[in-house]
């Protein structure tokens, strides 16, 4: 707590002021957390300081809040373009990112907890910063970077707005952008250590070396075949952990063959409907979305197929569930693995539903239209 307090301080977030009349002034707390590396050991303590938003007042504290975030399916498509081209993958960590933003505002905020001034106890904060829990600060923090990037000479993407390119004859720099966290992609590691050493200049940054664990996301790089693994394995076990699965018998298939469940076996009488009432049906499959979202697409078709009954689940219905996550159980080491293929030339392929053939040909021109737009 105390080092980012005087991370704050000299980043000078705030300057102490009289208590206003005519102004609202908001509070804020202490986020005490443990953060744990993928094998759950420990990595550190973090503390941190934020201000509670929610007693904003809308167009007096802040106007325009939206912030572009990653998309990840962009993410994969990368990590799948470095394992074909051989690029090095490294990451860094932007300490206190949302410090780095001025607020077109003046925002008044109570002195934090265990931190009062002695002379001027009853002062408040009048912010010049932004700072984590202001509901403008993600968008802050967001042209910030860009405004430092695009200077620096990269290339926004249209389809993703937190992807950054440069190229330079053969040489290619690509940075992904989530937050705090930036990924910076190259064919050359000197590239990527220029990259850092400009970014350094501005921020403050904690070089994660190459690339193992973003996002909740655990990446292997192998050199020697050039592939990349994707595993979510602490994510799944928290899953498991949270709704006491842990002694689950495994299941090796995440679904019965030919599952018939339908609306037909929803709870009829009482004593079951205020018995399903008291199961987390809802909790637990959304749970699972951003497992699937992110490296398990063979759990696509169930958790998009259960939904159907989150209105009114049967005992039938959370069987099926259950089923799910004795599928994940035993396989939290399931992910994805992007291998170089030499024999294939690198280019953008399409799939679509054999029903659609019947459009396919009239509608093939305006699709590669909207494939060129997006890249």
């Amino acid at each position: 707590m105390k080092s980012k307090i005087e991370s704050i301080n000299e980043k000078g977030t705030w300057i102490l002021v009289p208590r206003p009349k005519d102004r609202q002034v908001i509070t804020s707390k202490w986020l005490l957390r443990r953060k744990l590396n993928p094998d759950r050991s420990l990595h550190c303590h973090k503390a941190r300081l934020v201000a509670r938003g929610f007693n904003q007042v809308a167009s007096i504290d802040f106007h325009e809040i939206f912030s572009p975030t990653l998309i990840i399916t962009s993410l994969r498509t990368t990590i799948g373009l470095a394992a074909q081209l051989n690029l090095y993958i490294h990451q860094i960590d932007i300490k206190t990112a949302f410090l780095n933003g001025d607020l077109g505002q003046p925002i008044y905020m109570e002195q934090p907890k265990y931190f009062k001034d002695i002379k001027n106890p009853d002062y408040v904060c009048v912010l010049k910063k932004t700072l984590y829990g202001l509901k403008q600060s993600p968008r802050i923090w967001y042209y910030r970077l860009q405004q430092f990037l695009i200077k620096k000479g990269y290339k926004r993407l249209k389809s993703d707005k937190k992807f950054y390119t440069r190229h330079n004859g053969t040489h290619i720099l690509i940075l992904v952008v989530y937050v705090d966290d930036i990924l910076i992609i190259s064919n050359r590691v000197d590239h990527i250590k220029t990259a850092k050493e400009k970014l350094a200049t501005t921020f403050s940054i904690t070089d994660g070396g190459p690339l193992h664990y973003m996002l909740g996301i655990e990446f292997n790089l192998h050199g020697q075949d050039h592939s990349i693994q994707l595993c979510q394995r602490k994510f799944a076990e928290d899953i498991l952990n949270k709704y006491q699965m842990k002694d689950l018998k495994p299941s090796p298939i995440p679904a019965t063959p030919h599952l018939s469940v339908n609306s037909d076996m929803a709870p009829k009488d009482p004593q079951e409907i205020k018995e399903m009432e008291t199961q987390p049906f809802r909790k637990m499959l959304g749970s699972l979305r951003y497992l699937v979202s992110c490296t398990r697409p063979d759990l696509c078709y169930i958790t998009g197929y259960l939904p159907r009954f989150m209105q009114n689940p049967g005992k039938p219905h959370l069987d099926a569930l259950l089923q799910v996550f004795q599928y994940l159980k035993s396989t939290t080491l399931l992910g994805l693995s992007y291998k170089r293929q030499t024999h294939h030339d690198l280019q953008l392929q399409g799939w679509c539903d054999g029903v659609m053939l019947t459009t396919i040909v009239i509608k093939i021109q305006d699709i590669q239209q909207q494939v060129m737009f997006s890249l």
